[in-house]
């Protein structure tokens, strides 16, 4: 995946939004949980779908390199414009360059497709905190750990203006290509180390999906999940750092799961003592 953020590509995008929006697949793509599995489920049904609607399914959705005039037309045409995102075979087709494209949630969400080793996340933990998200009109929002923007696209929606940091660089490519799809000019995505992050802003709302299994340090395992030996490595660095980010009264949602013994998790009082040195109250 090659991206190159350019005017012109934003504009194309918009335009491509606009077009898969007449064509129903907006509709189809917000008929599926948008949570994992929707590629399998999509696959089940794409032969018995109307054939220009099962095209774009099969374009954006399933990974198929795909004949232009099979498409509606104006999508034929955007997307053999987006050369930055398209690619086109030896005979002709396009297809999306190691990426696949749904809406949900209200969003345009260019995702890695569904497997296992993604360099990217989404998953039912990001819908999980976006159900939690409570972004006031007018407050400044930021989202830690944000892979392909998700929480902060929607957390910029209701707030005044939104940032989403990230690590990791392919991540962060794809999130500034949903800023751009989702047509928002309040939503900032900073490549940055949390131990790096730097701004004078302080943000009424924080919100979190960090990594969170355990991973013994001699695991190969893909960095977007690994929390370290006991999982909480990101989550501690996170709430070390909440302190200073925090605005008088501002709040912040970070989701995990883990064990637990009678209803509480077996990690909290070690992350209150870490929130508590932050000068948080968990």
């Amino acid at each position: 995946m090659h991206v190159t953020r350019t005017l012109e590509t934003h504009r194309l995008l918009l335009d491509l939004t606009e077009a898969l929006e007449l064509t129903g697949f907006a509709s189809f793509c917000d008929s599926f949980h948008p949570g994992s599995g929707v590629e399998a489920r999509v696959a089940l049904i794409a032969d018995r779908l109307d054939p220009e609607l099962g095209a774009t399914v099969d374009l954006l959705l399933l990974r198929g390199a795909v004949e232009p005039e099979r498409l509606p037309g104006r999508v034929a045409e955007i997307a053999g414009r987006l050369d930055e995102i398209f690619v086109r075979d030896a005979d002709g087709r396009l297809a999306l360059d190691g990426l696949t494209l749904r809406h949900t949630m209200g969003l345009w969400l260019f995702l890695q497709p569904e497997h296992r080793r993604n360099a990217v996340y989404f998953g039912d933990d990001t819908i999980g905190l976006a159900a939690r998200l409570r972004p006031r009109p007018q407050s400044a929002c930021l989202d830690l750990c944000t892979g392909p923007g998700t929480q902060a696209l929607l957390a910029g929606r209701a707030a005044r203006m939104a940032v989403g940091v990230e690590v990791n660089p392919v991540a962060a490519a794809i999130a500034n290509l949903n800023v751009a799809a989702n047509g928002v000019s309040n939503t900032e995505i900073v490549l940055s180390d949390l131990a790096e992050f730097r701004t004078d802003q302080r943000f009424d709302f924080i919100s979190a999906n960090p990594p969170l299994l355990p991973v013994p340090p001699e695991i190969d395992y893909p960095f977007i999940g690994d929390g370290g030996e006991d999982g909480l490595r990101v989550t501690e660095r996170i709430l070390a750092r909440a302190g200073e980010l925090l605005a008088p009264e501002g709040v912040a949602e970070v989701i995990g799961v883990g064990l637990g013994v009678k209803g509480a998790p077996a990690f909290l009082d070690k992350l209150a003592a870490v929130g508590a040195e932050a000068g948080l109250f968990l």
